[in-house]
């Protein structure tokens, strides 16, 4: 799997295993808890949220933000609002 902004590999999500090997795992060993984990690799998700937080106190404005990172900024503003 690929980090869905920078398309660098994920950490932490199994990789080119078996159907049958991903299905003998727990849910926690197959799927990451943290927010957008699975989705963003580490450093766009920081981005991310540092991005959602300055929205978030108004240090910028939506508008403002990168096109590919605005809907991970809405989704966490969502969350936190």
């Amino acid at each position: 799997m690929e980090c869905a902004l920078c398309h660098s590999r994920l950490h932490g999500v199994p990789h080119g295993k078996k159907v049958n090997t991903l299905k003998k795992l727990s849910k926690t060993q197959r799927r990451p808890t943290a927010p957008f984990a699975g989705i963003l690799c580490g450093n766009c998700r920081e981005t991310t949220v540092i991005e959602a937080i300055k929205v978030a106190i108004g240090q910028k404005k939506m508008n403002e933000v990168e096109l590919r990172v605005q809907p991970y900024v809405q989704q966490l503003k969502a969350r936190v609002s």
